[in-house]
């Protein structure tokens, strides 16, 4: 369900809109979820509209947005200052979004050795995806650097593709995204 929240499927309402293909566009969502839950949907609509409007239960409203909305994170390799599922939450607690596997319309991918010839690493860097060593990730997520900006690392792996200019006298560098 996180996965049609952050799609923009953040309400029941939305949810009952949906059809079955907007459903199976979500990222990793695909054909047979989408049926399995819009079929399930339909079947207990009555129901969950009777409890809704009785005030036997109620609906939290969307999650506001963050500083890393639309942004998206795959972590590849162990962190050394967190665990990658407190690195995870962290990116969610933000607005962020997780992803498994570098694809199209990932922000970026987070590692702990952005030089590795890893199938991440690798695919990440032709498609132009900056590749974050974690100390960038961390500079940008403890408010430090903004979503477009981070501190200069010798480990942080520059994409092609990307614009990258010194910036001030931090020795940030900023990408033109």
């Amino acid at each position: 369900m996180e996965k049609l929240a952050a799609a923009g499927y953040n309400t029941l309402d939305k949810l009952f809109a949906a059809s079955e293909q907007d459903l199976a566009n979500v990222y990793q969502f695909g054909d047979v979820l989408a049926h399995a839950l819009k079929e399930g949907l339909e079947s207990c609509r009555p129901e969950m509209e009777e409890l809704l409007s009785s005030g036997a239960i109620s609906i939290l409203p969307p999650e506001k947005e963050g500083p890393l909305t639309g942004k998206s994170f795959c972590f590849t390799g162990e962190l050394t200052t967190m665990k990658r599922s407190e690195a995870e939450a962290l990116v969610k607690s933000l607005g962020g979004m997780i992803k498994t596997s570098v694809t199209k319309g990932l922000s970026y991918l987070v590692t702990n050795d952005p030089s590795s010839g890893s199938s991440k690493n690798e695919k990440a860097r032709k498609s132009g995806i900056p590749v974050l060593d974690e100390k960038a990730f961390l500079a940008l997520t403890s408010g430090i650097a903004s979503a477009g900006e981070f501190p200069e690392s010798d480990d942080t792996e520059k994409s092609p593709g990307r614009q990258e200019k010194q910036i001030n006298d931090r020795n940030q560098l900023e990408l033109d995204i």
